[in-house]
């Protein structure tokens, strides 16, 4: 992924290379605002990169871990609630 100005774009494998992760590329605006990317002379076809991914948050109750527990499956878990639930 390249970042110029506000653009984010994404460059697809050629079949050279797969992944341009840390390589070195020249990024050209033209005159009718394109953007072309180029790496050792070639023209890379590109797209718009996905947008950025939201910030993660931590979980602020336990997780179900399957197993660790004792609960082997889901339907185990669902009465063991269903059973803590019934006063």
């Amino acid at each position: 992924m390249v970042r110029f100005g506000g653009y984010r774009l994404q460059m697809m494998p050629t079949n050279g290379r797969l992944s341009y992760a840390k390589a070195h590329m020249e990024v050209q605006e033209r005159m009718d605002g394109s953007l072309a990317v180029y790496y050792k002379g070639q023209c890379l076809l590109t797209r718009s990169a996905p947008p950025e991914a939201p910030v993660l948050r931590t979980r602020s109750t336990a997780r179900f871990m399957p197993g660790a527990s004792g609960y082997r499956n889901l339907d185990n878990l669902l009465d063991y609630l269903m059973f803590k639930a019934i006063p």
